[in-house]
């Protein structure tokens, strides 16, 4: 979840320290390889695979946290792991009207500011909810002191957005 939203802070420009050469526009490649890592690095946990179980959402999002949560595994499954037409992306055939030779152009519907800010709060809560999760199975098995708390100690990176989606 780290890599989320790490990724949703550089595509809204929250980064700590801008890399060289970035002006807070991103080339139309590079922005396209961030949504798609975004999306199916958000998505994993959540996905089926081989050997391993798939985790649940955590209890207590909001109802816009768990749509969001649905949206970006439709976007997942429809656009980013795999080249489905959809909604969100439109190939169209163009022919130049000059030379009449047909190009394929790739339509699609990017996440706004808005989503990306969503993403990164929603991928925050559920940073802290493995978190927690983690710590509660330590100490079943006694892998850590019982007088450990639940409670995230660590910052949260987007405090203004964060409380709406819990």
């Amino acid at each position: 979840m780290n890599d989320v939203m790490e990724t949703a802070l550089y595509l809204l420009g929250r980064h700590e320290e801008p890399p060289p050469g970035h002006d807070g526009e991103l080339p139309f490649r590079v922005r396209r390889t961030l949504e798609a890592g975004l999306v199916v690095s958000y998505c994993r946990p959540f996905s089926e695979s081989d050997g391993l179980m798939s985790l649940s959402p955590p209890n207590g999002l909001s109802h816009e946290a768990r749509q969001i949560h649905e949206e970006l595994r439709k976007r997942r499954n429809k656009v980013y792991a795999h080249t489905d037409q959809s909604p969100y992306r439109l190939i169209r055939r163009l022919a130049d009207p000059e030379s009449g030779a047909l190009t394929d152009f790739e339509q699609w519907s990017p996440p706004d500011r808005a989503l990306n800010t969503a993403i990164a709060a929603l991928a925050a809560a559920n940073a802290r909810a493995f978190d927690n999760e983690a710590r509660a199975i330590e100490r079943m098995l006694g892998l850590s002191p019982s007088a450990e708390t639940d409670d995230d100690p660590s910052p949260n990176p987007l405090p203004d957005t964060d409380d709406a989606l819990t």
